[in-house]
């Protein structure tokens, strides 16, 4: 029930998930081979964005707020060896506070948090 909740709440307040680029390949709106679904959950008063991301070096992560959007950049490698490189961007609703959203990398999941109240609620649209 709280991940159903969790994902209300992630589509109360618009944010959505952006682009992964490997060396190879820019995808939109799938993964590379080992990546699953974005997962969201309720975490406390903390929208949590998990994304399954196996093969990343947890040193490598950081995170950019940039106006109401957070970039996620990352480095690793994948099973076979192939450099992988992850370059994303959380949209949230225009006027939320994107300097609040940590990230860290936990058990082969990029996670990011980030206080509902820095959340603006999405307008419905018109």
């Amino acid at each position: 029930m709280a991940e159903a909740r969790a994902g209300e709440v992630a589509a109360e307040h618009g944010v959505i998930q952006g682009t992964t680029t490997t060396t190879k390949t820019t995808t939109h709106g799938t993964r590379p081979a080992g990546w699953g679904e974005v997962e969201t959950s309720q975490e406390g008063d903390d929208l949590v964005i998990a994304l399954p991301a196996p093969g990343l070096d947890e040193s490598s992560v950081k995170l950019e707020p940039d106006g109401s959007s957070v970039k996620l950049h990352a480095k690793g490698s994948n099973s076979q060896g192939q450099h992988i490189e992850l370059n994303e961007t959380l949209k949230l609703p225009e006027g939320s506070d994107a300097s609040q959203a940590r990230a860290s990398y936990e058990d082969g999941r990029l996670v990011v948090r980030i206080p509902k109240s820095a959340l603006k609620t999405a307008k419905p649209a018109s």
